[in-house]
């Protein structure tokens, strides 16, 4: 009876090896990148996503700094166009994935981006602001703010009211034009919080506050030297303000 024989695999030698292990690694790293929903570079996200919509690899404008949750808010330009987003790292060396952008048209002097971070927080509500005045280094923007849709009682008169504020803000201009700016809450009560939101949700191109509200901006932008560049305006209103 003949005995059965193992077929025998050839003898690598160590270069061979090396190859194997690291083809192995490879296989092993694509499988964990399929697993984690395929993360990729800010600079590749950002042309996969602009290809979507038929558009070129757009110039990055702005990035935030990396918050708790791996996340950065981008803004991005294009000839006539703009658009924010967040780019969530996922993955170690910077890798992660782009995702909630709001499209917009390019407008003389003034562009808004609301933040995607929660609005109401203890600091207030967080916004950007563009411009195309060449030179701009620093704005000072005035906020006024009006509320016709959640009426208050006065403490004192014991009559309705409705929620008014004005907001004096300041930021620097980085070196495309754009602004982070800061509403601080002046108060803690829900007049103003349903203000704010309303303002936040009048920002967005695809959406918009179902309230009546309705704010003012006027941003005056200055140079290096403080020498007076520009003043813009932009009215935000809903349908029934």
């Amino acid at each position: 009876m003949r005995r059965r024989e193992f077929i025998r695999l050839p003898r690598l030698s160590r270069g061979q090896k090396i190859i194997r292990n690291l083809l192995a690694a490879l296989l092993f790293l694509f499988l964990l990148w399929n697993v984690a929903d395929r993360p990729v570079p800010l600079a590749l996200a950002l042309r996969w996503e602009a290809e979507r919509y038929g558009l070129p690899a757009p110039e990055i404008l702005y990035q935030s700094d990396w918050d708790r949750g791996h996340r950065r808010e981008v803004i991005l330009g294009w000839e006539g166009l703009a658009a924010s987003g967040v780019f969530q790292k996922t993955w170690p060396g910077g890798l992660g994935e782009l995702y909630g952008l709001d499209f917009q048209p390019a407008e003389e002097g003034l562009r808004f981006f609301a933040t995607n971070r929660p609005l109401v927080t203890p600091r207030g509500f967080d916004f950007y602001l563009w411009t195309d005045t060449p030179e701009a280094a620093r704005v000072a923007c005035q906020v006024e703010l009006r509320d016709t849709a959640h009426p208050g009682i006065g403490p004192e008169t014991g009559k309705a009211f409705y929620f008014e504020e004005t907001y004096g803000l300041e930021a620097e201009v980085n070196g495309h034009g754009v602004a982070s700016l800061n509403i601080r809450r002046q108060g803690e009560n829900a007049w103003e919080d349903a203000a704010l939101w309303d303002f936040y949700s009048m920002m967005f191109s695809s959406g918009g506050a179902v309230y009546p509200t309705e704010a003012h901006v006027t941003a005056v932008f200055y140079d290096e030297a403080g020498n007076k560049l520009r003043t813009c305006e932009r009215w935000f209103r809903t349908p029934e303000a």
